[in-house]
């Protein structure tokens, strides 16, 4: 299963990290990945 968030406003990878380690809290074995980079429209 896959699941996108898209989350406005993530300016560093800073922002990246907390979303990671917020969701590695709830579920251990998810696979994440983060892009600061590309704005969401």
């Amino acid at each position: 299963m896959t699941l996108e968030l898209k989350v406005p406003n993530m300016a560093c990878s800073a922002c990246s990290a907390t979303i990671t380690e917020a969701i590695k809290a709830i579920d251990p074995t998810a696979a994440v990945q983060t892009d600061s980079k590309t704005p969401v429209s």
